[in-house]
């Protein structure tokens, strides 16, 4: 989400839910299953927003 302008990252979170909530809706994923993708997309994501910050900061 880093990579969308600030005002649209919502959108963004709001389709993440939508789409895990439908794949335990049609009994495709459990729910700590959907969880623990959301966990780990939430850390995968805060990881990379952290490394490009870092990168930007110490840019000339």
């Amino acid at each position: 989400m880093g990579a969308l302008p600030r005002r649209w990252r919502w959108v963004a979170a709001h389709l993440a839910g939508c789409v895990g909530t439908a794949r335990i809706v049609h009994g495709v994923h459990l729910p700590a299953d959907t969880i623990g993708g959301w966990s780990f997309g939430a850390l995968i994501g805060l990881a990379a927003l952290e490394i490009t910050d870092g990168i930007r900061r110490r840019a000339p």
